[in-house]
């Protein structure tokens, strides 16, 4: 609601009249109140409430509130200009002022700033000005001035409007770094006058940390920089970012020593990112490789501001020689008078590591250090003379490897010991050895040497098909089959070798041998299996164990093309040639048609599966389209479906719907009904099954010598009178030939049942032998000791599926329970599998474990998320649907609550509040 447009009118004796339009809604009302004073004295308008209504309607009301807001805007009141707001008038003035002479100037405000070096510190002040330069002796106030664009005068040559856009556009970035220190030297100093009485002060130079160090060279490279140092002395340079040899001098001194020097021009500056080394005419930006070796020795030689010099006495000569000369001299012009260095170069340091044993679980190492002539013990190096240069990194770097594989010393011998630890063993003869070599010398005598790692032989791995099972061969080459034996039985995969009688250990880390023990570790083949020569395990491990035997190394794989076939079949579902019916061609969306064709591989190789696409993605359909392609192929078959009770009826209505060829047959009602439905649907179809028997044999007896003409006119016959019955809705068909005429009974081919039915009447299926079982909502199941799913389990089908939108909802058992349903033992017992599969994954957060559950069970589950599908499925449409109540509804209903409401008016207060309860539930 909204006031359109109003107007005001004076009358007789100050009376004042205001009309309005005002806007609700889409209607326009129209307005008039009459005001003498602050009192309304009447009004009207033109809603249904502008005359009959007890006071003022609310358009009335909303014009007279907006017309009190007007006259106090319109009042005496005094009203005055803050500082505030006089400034911000000031700044915006000034900025236009600004602006113009910035466009009338010819020649920009030039900002030079000065470098001063004084105790390790450095500090910035600025100088400005076109011809002539000022200094600026206040930077807080030269700040104040940018930021509101004041002039200020430095002299009688430079009067200026500041801004940044004043000044020249090399300079403009500099300016804003200096206006950045301000501001930051003032939020310190507010912190700090907090906490003490002070006032801030003109401010004249600026302190650079050593962040704002490597912006300010940064901002200055290729220009000219004033630099003025402690003393007072001045030396303008050209910031450059190049390589500088520095230029090293070394000198006797004294008797007993050496000096180090640089030139005494030479200054320097540390920054954050590096340093910055100047002499009398540049200032060089050094890398972060220059930086890194050149630093500390820099902040110690410049330390001593006179002569730039370090003094090294003749015992610490080698060290200076080993550690600091040797790093710096890549970067340094080195001069040297007076002193041979090379008689300072250390002496190397060469060690030694000799290997003994005294048995099959013990190994000792002596090591033995040496410079020149001089040989120590590692163990007992507190008597080395100071004479010797030591190379300490080397030194710590062996004693980092020595007690990487050696933990206990022998006594107070100079021997470290390795004693009854075949995992500590095993890692000094597979890593330990070669770290050992790249250090040293390595001695190992000959009772050592006995203990040492085999490498892994060639393991052979000949897989072939045969009917239902797979027929597995494994050899090792160089090992008889009782010792690969021995190895695979002893496996531990939480180890890298297996420990063989002699003493040898035999590397099975991540090759053949751990390969093919996960894999009978896995499969849980025993060892009486494997002695037999050949192994037999199902076909449905046949993707599994190409995953396996493909990823291991060291292992050759044989397979048969029975196998290959398989393999390929399960791993290009979406090439496969298995063709969807053409009632569904143009139902099924793409990914479904994928689905159809991975359930009929499944069917094709005898496998079962879980169709676990996400809820809403057509799993049903999928299902059906298998049924319609099956009844094409095999008319004959039998499929039983069972799923939650709210479900069956939904089963019949989208088979009927999308396969109405199929006849279908819902086992529902009393336990007699379904007792009687499922007799007759048994007897029918042993019928059926006698008649096609019957009906083969006399084909089989035809005379051989009956015409071409005389058979097509049979088979004209039989499908006249097959479409006559399918016409009519008749049960029985009548197929004629020449010798006689056999019946062949119709019978349901697909029975849909519910969990809860299917346990109560399990007795009544026992004559069927189903094609395909499905169960729907599998996760009715995912308790393998309720009725349900041992009911389910107990019917017999050639093919099984389970879908399910939550294959796993809580525990990993559920997938052992819906995989023991569609292949029993797939996934092995409930023990084994609680032992290798869910106890490791859910207890211990096995990663090893998690991945081989993932590949035994892949193949065999199909899940899509919306996600994953988005392209195929269709755009969203939203139909809002209202229900009404029928006549007789609104009837019942207006007789409630009448009768109700007479309840509630005849009661008493005391009544109402102990029995209100009661009438509100009802």
């Amino acid at each position: 609601m909204k006031i359109m447009e109003s107007a005001t009118s004076t009358f007789w004796k100050g009376e004042q009249g205001i009309q309005a339009s005002v806007q609700d809604g889409d209607r326009l009302y129209k307005v008039n109140l009459y005001v003498k004073g602050s009192q309304v004295r009447d009004y009207s308008c033109s809603c249904v409430n502008g005359n009959s209504y007890k006071g003022m309607c609310a358009h009335a009301k909303l014009v007279w509130e907006q017309w009190k807001k007007e006259q106090e805007l319109h009042s005496g009141r005094p009203v005055s200009t803050s500082q505030e707001i006089r400034t911000m008038i000031r700044e915006y003035t000034n900025r236009e002022v600004a602006k113009i002479i910035e466009d009338s100037e010819e020649t920009e405000i030039r900002l030079v700033p000065r470098l001063m070096l004084k105790n390790g510190s450095a500090s910035l002040e600025f100088k400005l000005g076109r011809d002539r330069f000022y200094i600026i002796k206040d930077l807080l106030a030269f700040a104040e001035a940018v930021r509101t664009g004041a002039s200020v005068s430095y002299g009688k040559q430079l009067t200026f409007h500041h801004s940044l856009n004043a000044f020249a556009q090399e300079d403009r970035e500099l300016c804003a770094l200096l206006l950045e220190l301000v501001q930051v030297y003032q939020e310190h100093f507010e912190q700090f006058r907090k906490s003490s009485f002070v006032t801030m002060q003109g401010l004249r130079t600026l302190n650079l940390n050593r962040a704002n160090r490597d912006r300010f060279f940064q901002l200055m490279e290729d220009r000219e920089l004033e630099v003025e140092f402690g003393d007072g002395s001045h030396v303008n340079v050209k910031v450059q970012q190049e390589c500088m040899r520095l230029p090293v001098q070394i000198c006797r001194a004294g008797r007993d020593g050496i000096a180090v020097s640089v030139d005494q021009e030479l200054f320097g500056i540390p920054g954050e990112r590096g340093w910055y080394v100047g002499d009398q005419t540049r200032l060089v930006c050094l890398d972060e490789m220059e930086s890194r070796e050149l630093g500390v020795f820099l902040e110690q030689v410049l330390k001593d501001k006179k002569s730039h010099t370090l003094d090294i006495q003749d015992r610490d000569i080698p060290l200076f020689y080993e550690r600091v000369l040797q790093k710096i001299l890549p970067y340094a012009e080195l001069t040297v008078n007076d002193v041979d260095l090379e008689s300072y170069r250390p002496k190397e340091l060469k060690a030694q590591f000799s290997f003994d044993s005294t048995g099959p679980d013990e190994i000792t190492m002596k090591p033995l250090l040496s410079y020149g002539d001089f040989s120590f013990s590692p163990l007992n190096d507190d008597k080395v003379p100071r004479i010797i240069c030591r190379d300490v990194p080397a030194e710590f770097k062996i004693s980092q490897v020595i007690t990487k594989y050696f933990q206990y010393r022998d006594g107070e011998s100079e021997f470290l010991v390795i004693r009854g630890d075949e995992d500590a063993l095993y890692r000094l003869l597979s890593e330990g050895m070669e770290e050992f070599m790249s250090l040293g010398q390595v001695l190992v005598t000959d009772a050592a040497r006995k203990i040492r790692v085999l490498p892994s032989p060639q393991v052979k791995v000949g897989v072939q098909t045969s009917g239902r099972w797979l027929e597995l061969n494994v050899d090792a080459e160089g090992m008889s089959r009782s010792e690969l034996l021995d190895i695979l039985a002893g496996y531990d995969p939480k180890k890298k070798y297996y420990r063989l009688k002699s003493g040898e250990f035999l590397d099975v880390d991540e090759n053949g041998l751990m390969t093919v023990a996960r894999m009978t570790d896995s499969l849980g083949i025993g060892r009486e299996e494997l002695l037999s020569g050949t192994v037999k395990v199902p076909v449905y491990r046949a993707l599994y164990l190409d995953c396996m035997l493909k990823e291991g190394n060291g292992i050759t794989f044989y397979r048969d093309n029975l196998f290959r076939a398989v393999v390929r079949g399960m791993k290009s579902v979406e090439d496969s040639d298995y063709v969807v019916p053409d009632s569904l061609k143009q139902v099924l969306r793409g990914y479904q048609k994928t689905g159809y064709r991975w359930l009929k591989t499944l069917d094709v190789n005898g496998f079962g599966g879980i169709l676990a696409d996400d809820m809403g993605l057509g799993k049903t359909i999928q299902i059906i389209t298998l049924l319609q392609a099956e009844a094409k192929e095999r008319p004959d078959s039998q499929t039983l479906i069972v799923c939650p009770a709210s479900l069956v009826y939904n089963w019949e209505n989208e088979l009927k719907r999308f396969a109405p060829g199929l006849t279908v047959q819902t086992v529902t009602g009393t336990a007699p009904e379904r007792e009687e439905i499922l007799r007759q649907a048994a007897e029918v179809k042993a019928e059926a099954k006698k008649q096609a028997a019957k009906s083969a044999e006399a084909n089989s007896m035809e005379p051989v010598t009956k015409s071409v003409g005389d058979n097509l006119e049979s088979i004209q016959k039989d499908m006249e009178s097959v479409q006559d019955s399918l016409k009519s809705g008749k049960e029985n068909l009548r197929v004629a030939s020449d010798q006689e005429s056999v019946t062949v009974i119709r019978h349901p081919q697909i029975l849909i049942t519910s969990y809860d039915l299917l346990k109560r009447d399990i007795a009544f299926y026992e004559p069927f032998q189903f094609r395909f079982q499905v169960i729907d909502e599998a996760q009715y199941i995912k308790n393998p000791l309720t009725q349900s799913a041992k009911s389910v389990k107990l019917i017999k089908a050639q093919t099984r599926y389970a879908l399910t939108g939550t294959p796993i909802e809580n525990r990993l058992s559920e997938l052992w329970s819906i995989f023991d349903y569609l292949m029993p033992g797939f996934l092995f017992t409930y023990s084994r599998f609680r032992k290798q599969f869910e106890t490791p994954i859910t207890k211990d957060g096995d990663g090893r474990a998690l991945e081989n559950l993932r590949r035994l069970s892949a193949p065999f589950v199909l899940r899509r998320l919306k996600k994953d599908v988005l392209k195929d499925l269709p755009d969203k449409l939203e139909t809002v649907v209202y229900s009404m109540a029928e006549e007789e509804q609104k009837q019942l209903y207006t007789a409630h609550a009448l009768a109700l409401k007479e309840e509630l008016e005849q009661m008493s207060g005391d009544t109402y509040g102990s029995e209100h309860i009661q009438y509100w539930q009802s």
